[in-house]
């Protein structure tokens, strides 16, 4: 399977991490589990690790279409904080952008300190 959903207890914070080439029925696959994950701890932060996606089978319209179904899909008030490689920067702007246009609060980083650091500071836990 090329992804892997985990809880991180100590920043309650559910990982999401894709390795290989990664299809679009995966990452909606990859989506449903985080979600159930998500509703099942009442925790509200999600963290992507798409470093390891070695190709993605998704065009930018798929991105958008994906993304923009964030808000309908996840709990409402999830943090997203997406992980990158730097030559990847454009695509995940985009993927960015998109999701704020939104309503979504996702933050892109390339480095995985600061996004984990980010959802511990900016995504209050749901009252």
């Amino acid at each position: 399977m090329p992804f892997r959903v985990d809880q991180l207890k100590d920043s309650e914070c559910v990982s999401l991490a894709f390795t290989g080439i990664v299809t679009e029925e995966q990452r909606y696959d990859a989506r449903n589990e985080v979600d159930k994950a998500l509703s099942a701890t009442g925790w509200n932060k999600l963290i992507v690790d798409a470093t390891g996606i070695t190709r993605d089978a998704m065009s930018l319209a798929d991105d958008y279409k994906y993304t923009s179904e964030h808000p309908f899909t996840h709990p409402i008030g999830t943090c997203i904080a997406v992980l990158h490689r730097p030559e990847e920067k454009e695509r995940y702007s985009f993927i960015q952008d998109v999701a704020r246009n939104l309503g979504s609060d996702l933050r892109i980083f390339s480095d995985r300190v600061k996004a984990r650091k980010w959802l511990v500071e900016n995504c209050p836990p749901p009252s």
